[in-house]
């Protein structure tokens, strides 16, 4: 890729883009910066990539070293300086609930109708509460700071940072004119004038775009099913063995063109298609068949299962040396997002490596810091760290008990 093209940001990663880089330098704070600066390698030759972490991922910045694989979403781009950030925290991914998003189209809808006007202004301007709802959307596409921003920001279609910043600096102006009209303070022309700023300037056409993919989110929405669980295998389960948790279709996610709960699907079934985590599956649903139980899947989760009325929500991966800390990174995020997703609050989380980790602080982190279980695979079964005291798991042995011996912990 020559210099024109990275300056013009052909081929270089949208918002939203997962992309996987190395570590190559860590900045200590200092008098500009409060927190550790993180310098990543994408493959950007002139571009400058810095990792970015919130409060909720900060204990993982703090564990990253040169050379490490960080794998994250893009979240700031800016053309023109050559700039990328990525995240590894899904905050801004989620979507918005169905009245959220209606109060989103119904005040896009009034904004179009009054800037797609501009001679009959004041006739149509939309009113102070429209005019503050897309301000806050316009605003969450510069700041990031908004839980739903992503969605927002691709229903828009920006370029970039600076698309977005300039866009939102435009549709001020207009608010600023519309509310001293409103108050007596400006005459209809001001208004008028930036009404047809706006549509120069292209807000418009974006308006227009936000608002034909947000009414298809919110069809989207309306056409959602409760995701349908699959069983792992038949087996004989006891009478009266519970049924599947029910999931709740009010935090899957549906998007236009390629929805976030299918990006995370997509991701799954590239996971999935490996020969050690097929295993890893193969291996837990027999240990839980085994034990009269019934083991589920769906299309976002490897295995879920109920185990005296609590649900386990079971994510498998595959490891090598250089990768296994990656991995647990990436299994802790995906097993937070998926209780998220399925409304499943009350759900224990569990890792599954395919063999011990090599680090040891990673079980005191999982176990003591994250309030979550971890196994790895030990020849046809599952050993869990010596310091499990919970009790009942029928899935796996602490390690160091002889196979088959059921745990006496209580936790």
């Amino acid at each position: 890729m020559n210099q024109a093209e990275h300056a013009s940001g052909r081929d270089v990663p949208a918002i939203g883009d997962e992309v996987t880089g190395s570590i190559t330098a860590i900045f200590s704070p200092d008098a500009r910066h409060r927190s550790p600066r993180i310098r990543c390698d994408i493959g950007l030759p002139d571009w400058t990539c810095n990792a970015q972490f919130r409060a909720e991922v900060a204990e993982k910045r703090d564990l990253l070293r040169l050379g490490d694989e960080l794998r994250g979403w893009v979240i700031h781009k800016s053309i023109r300086e050559r700039f990328i950030a990525i995240s590894i925290s899904d905050f801004g991914r989620y979507p918005p609930k169905p009245d959220t998003l209606a109060q989103y189209i119904n005040a896009i809808s009034m904004l179009v109708a009054g800037i797609s006007r501009p001679a009959e202004a004041p006739d149509h301007i939309p009113s102070p509460e429209c005019l503050s709802t897309v301000r806050g959307l316009l605003t969450r596409c510069v700041t990031k700071d908004q839980w739903d921003w992503f969605l927002v920001y691709r229903a828009f279609g920006f370029e970039d940072d600076v698309q977005a910043f300039n866009i939102r600096r435009d549709f001020l102006r207009y608010q600023g004119a519309a509310k001293a009209f409103i108050k007596g303070r400006f005459k209809a022309s001001s208004v008028r004038n930036a009404a047809v700023l706006l549509v120069e300037r292209g807000l418009y056409g974006h308006l227009q775009r936000a608002l034909a993919a947000l009414a298809r989110e919110q069809r989207d929405w309306q056409a959602a099913k409760t995701a349908t669980p699959s069983r792992v295998s038949t087996v004989h389960v006891k009478p009266g063995a519970p049924s599947p948790p029910a999931f709740s279709a009010s935090r899957v996610p549906r998007l236009p063109d390629i929805s976030l709960a299918e990006q995370i699907a997509a991701r799954v079934k590239v996971e999935r298609a490996s020969v050690v985590h097929d295993l890893l599956v193969r291996t837990m649903s027999a240990r839980l068949s085994s034990n009269d139980l019934q083991p589920f899947y769906n299309d976002l989760i490897d295995l879920y299962c109920t185990i005296d009325g609590t649900t386990f929500i079971f994510e498998m991966k595959s490891t090598t040396d250089k990768n296994q800390l990656s991995q647990v990174r990436s299994a802790v995020s995906q097993l937070y997002e998926y209780r998220f997703l399925h409304n499943m609050d009350g759900a224990t989380l569990v890792v599954v490596l395919d063999k011990p980790p090599h680090e040891p602080w990673v079980i005191e982190y999982l176990l003591e810091d994250r309030a979550m279980l971890l196994c790895w695979l030990s020849g046809d079964h599952f050993e869990c760290p010596a310091t499990v005291t919970i009790s009942s798991l029928p899935f796996c042995e602490r390690a160091g008990d002889t196979k088959g011996d059921a745990h006496d912990g209580v936790g």
